[in-house]
């Protein structure tokens, strides 16, 4: 089985992105929104549900 040589590096590098944005900020869903259930949009590749969040830093 092949594999890109960067997939390891994109893993982490996407990993240490989000945990610095939970880190520093809360989300929540956006004003007059709720979060979207977590079924994917099928197609050529499978993606999320378009959702808006309202990202609270965090003070401490």
């Amino acid at each position: 089985h092949r594999r890109c040589p960067g997939e390891t590096v994109a893993k982490s590098a996407v990993f240490l992105i989000f945990t610095g944005i939970m880190r520093n900020y809360k989300l929540l869903p956006a004003p007059g929104r709720k979060f979207p259930d977590v079924e994917p949009l099928p197609g050529l590749t499978i993606s999320p549900k378009p959702y808006e969040v309202l990202a609270i830093p965090r003070l401490s």
